[in-house]
């Protein structure tokens, strides 16, 4: 088979896949897509194919709908962190991850973590806004202990460090206090 051009062929396969990924995608009208990011595979990269991100970390590309990668991150939702000043932060909600380690990994201030998440330092301490703080559980002897020693410290403090993620807390507000231990 001869090929005119390279672009002709690019429009094709562009066609194609774009038609295929749209039949095959139908998880969008079931809002489980969450994002859209750019492809990395060689191909992706070279003809600025897009990629689909579903709620359970599986990766869908434009360039080769057929194929499904696993991201390995899933993303849950997502969670607003308001720092003291009024600063709002939206984070995305990764699953395996406690909320001390995605407000550092995303240079969220007012979150030290000094302990390393050993619930020994009170440095990540966090007011919980009242309607989600059954999803976060409530806090073990250990963080109660923690709690009473920590500034500004309210009924609905919490310990970033000890809070896992998970999806029950996509919307979730949680504002940081002004000062920490």
């Amino acid at each position: 088979m001869q090929h005119g051009s390279n672009t002709s062929i690019t429009d094709q396969y562009e066609r194609t896949s774009t038609r295929k990924m749209q039949s095959t995608m139908g998880l969008q009208r079931h809002n489980r897509l969450l994002m859209t990011l750019y492809c990395q595979q060689e191909t992706c990269k070279q003809y600025g194919y897009m990629s689909i991100m579903s709620k359970e970390g599986w990766l869908f590309s434009s360039a080769s709908p057929a194929t499904v990668y696993h991201t390995g991150v899933v993303i849950m939702g997502q969670i607003t962190l308001i720092e003291y000043d009024g600063t709002a932060t939206v984070l995305d909600i990764e699953a395996g991850k406690s909320l001390m380690q995605l407000a550092i990994d995303h240079g969220v201030s007012g979150i030290d973590g000094d302990c390393g998440g050993e619930c020994a330092c009170g440095t990540c301490h966090m007011i919980v806004d009242g309607a989600w703080l059954a999803a976060t559980g409530q806090p073990n002897d250990e963080e109660a202990r923690m709690l009473e020693m920590v500034p500004e410290g309210t009924a609905s403090s919490r310990l970033a460090c000890q809070i896992q993620l998970s999806d029950a807390m996509d919307g979730m507000v949680v504002h940081l206090p002004e000062f920490q231990m």
